[in-house]
């Protein structure tokens, strides 16, 4: 028990706001490279593959996010 809760204060210490910050970080990120490419095909190719990255980038911090949220919740359902 003492274990379980030791875990469930672990996870309910990580700050949502910090995630929530690098996950707009990363989308602003998105939204520029997108907007660079508007009207010049010339940088499209280079551009492209930066948006792939940043992309990976915004699905892995949005993936761990969640990830945190269900266990949180699964800590909290088996705790009761």
């Amino acid at each position: 028990m003492i274990r379980l809760l030791s875990q469930r204060n672990l996870i309910m210490a990580q700050d949502p706001t910090k995630k929530g910050e690098e996950a707009a970080k990363a989308l602003q990120k998105v939204i520029e490279l997108t907007n660079q490419i508007a009207g010049n095909a010339d940088a499209l190719n280079d551009n492209i593959s930066e948006r792939i990255e940043a992309c990976e980038d915004l699905k892995k911090i949005l993936k761990d996010a969640q990830d945190a949220q269900r266990n949180s919740y699964k800590q909290w359902r088996a705790s009761d």
